[in-house]
């Protein structure tokens, strides 16, 4: 990229596929650290001519436990409006997400 800034390798100011390639793997690499819940990576293949590529790491998706309970216990549970089938007090796994809990009782307030 410099020989876009005057400050070119060599007199014709021009730049390689593999000058390019280098240049853009450093900036994507730094552009996407911390943006992103994987860090973009591009590669230059040059197995069927030369193209860069951009090349993302497998997202590891979390397990998290949420232990719901409440006072007095029998509540019916509800996740993003739909029947969890069970009552409180129980422990759930779920990926990282957002979700609506909701919690249900006969003769009680509806609680969110």
């Amino acid at each position: 990229m410099a020989g876009l800034q005057d400050g070119a390798r060599n007199a014709e100011g021009k730049i390689t596929a593999t000058d390019l390639a280098g240049y853009t793997q450093e900036k994507v690499s730094q552009w996407s650290e911390g943006r992103y819940d994987s860090q973009q990576t591009p590669w230059l293949d040059q197995s069927g001519g030369v193209k860069p590529v951009l090349v993302e790491a497998l997202r590891q998706s979390e397990i998290y436990q949420l232990d719901i309970s409440s006072d007095p216990a029998g509540f019916d549970i509800w996740i993003n409006d739909q029947s969890l089938g069970s009552q409180t007090p129980k422990l759930i796994s779920r990926p990282t997400g957002t979700y609506r809990i909701l919690l249900k009782k006969k003769g009680y307030q509806d609680f969110r």
